[in-house]
């Protein structure tokens, strides 16, 4: 029961922290067609910086340490303190000493390498990564869409962003229930062994909704069909995209928990890259091949990236993540015994010093 209520917490968090790479380019959007027709364009980025602001100082003020490792170290210093027992470290601790290019290194260059030496944080990545793109690209012809071909005003073709609002908030409700019943019943499958693959098979409805809110949304627009039926594409959209950042930060999570950071930051590398570059050969292509065939093209790619590899990994993933963790593990122990024989070195030029100085104390009285 306490398992299964850890579960759930921890999928209804992870369901809020996916509403800012989902949800903020929507609201944005959406608010930024009422302040460019009621005021200047510059107050766009007014608006970001003071509430980007607000958020850091909140966050700095308000905002508690969770990470274990970071805690277990603030622990011992206290210990440390308190005892006067210098030698009183955590197993978290071996860093200690090392240089700060060092550490500055190691942040940088961890999420790279785990991006190309875990085939699962790659394939997983790279649907991630098109998913987010598609999302920028329905962003960036809405105005097209409802301006142009609807003949929508600059407000109301940004109430059209209400339609991804919709779609997410459906997808929460749905898989927030539906993602934690399919994991608990697999887990009672398993004789109580829970493994991270059993977060990914709602996945494969991402991998359906995705296209079909794509073709939805392109051949509305290209028939010129009532204006609720791209809106209705991409509220489909919106609902299979929750489950992308859902199941699959909740496995690269639960795949290796000590490198969870590094795991969501390599795969926000592909996102971040296709979220810049799809929106600019987008309006070309759309305006050559139509939105109908475009938005094919790209339900297409969603098709065939959402669909073969999260199968593969649901039925047959478990030996390579294992082997891809094995690599993981074995470079951060390399650092751990380097970082490990320092802190050693350190605690005994220590003692030498606290040795002299005991010496020099009894010769001086």
């Amino acid at each position: 029961m306490e398992k299964g209520n850890k579960d759930r917490q921890k999928g209804l968090h992870l369901f809020i922290s996916s509403l800012g790479p989902t949800l903020g380019p929507c609201l944005s959007a959406l608010i930024a067609g009422y302040i460019v027709e009621r005021a200047d364009w510059r107050w766009c980025f007014y608006v970001l910086c003071m509430f980007n602001f607000a958020i850091a100082v909140g966050g700095n003020l308000f905002l508690k340490e969770t990470y274990a490792p970071t805690l277990l170290s603030r622990k011992a210093a206290k210990l440390r303190k308190l005892t006067g027992n210098q030698n009183l470290h955590c197993i978290y601790e071996v860093a200690t000493g090392e240089t700060t290019f060092g550490k500055f290194y190691v942040n940088l260059s961890r999420p790279l390498s785990v991006l190309f030496k875990n085939p699962m944080v790659l394939g997983l990545g790279i649907f991630m990564a098109v998913a987010y793109g598609c999302l920028y690209i329905l962003i960036v012809t809405f105005p097209a869409v409802w301006g142009e071909v609807y003949g929508f005003g600059k407000g109301s073709t940004g109430l059209m962003y209400l339609s991804f609002l919709i779609g997410y908030i459906i997808g929460i409700v749905f898989f927030q229930y539906s993602a934690t019943w399919v994991l608990h019943r697999l887990i009672a499958k398993n004789n109580g062994v829970s493994k991270p693959e059993f977060r990914l098979p709602m996945l494969l409805v991402s991998g359906i909704t995705l296209p079909v809110g794509l073709f939805w949304y392109g051949w509305g627009a290209e028939k010129k069909l009532h204006f609720m039926f791209p809106a209705v594409g991409a509220a489909i959209f919106g609902f299979g995209l929750i489950a992308v950042f859902y199941c699959i930060q909740n496995y690269l999570i639960d795949m290796n928990p000590r490198f969870a950071a590094s795991s969501i930051a390599a795969a926000s590398i592909f996102r971040s890259y296709l979220g810049f570059a799809f929106p600019l050969f987008a309006p070309i292509m759309f305006k050559n091949v139509g939105y109908g065939w475009g938005c094919s093209i790209f339900g297409f790619i969603a098709l065939a990236t959402g669909i073969p590899f999260p199968l593969f990994v649901i039925l047959y993933g478990e030996r390579l993540r294992l082997w891809g963790n094995r690599i993981m593990d074995r470079a951060q122990a390399k650092r751990d015994a380097k970082n490990l024989a320092r802190l050693k070195r350190m605690q005994e030029k220590q003692l030498v010093q606290s040795e002299q100085h005991k010496d020099a104390t009894s010769e001086s009285s």
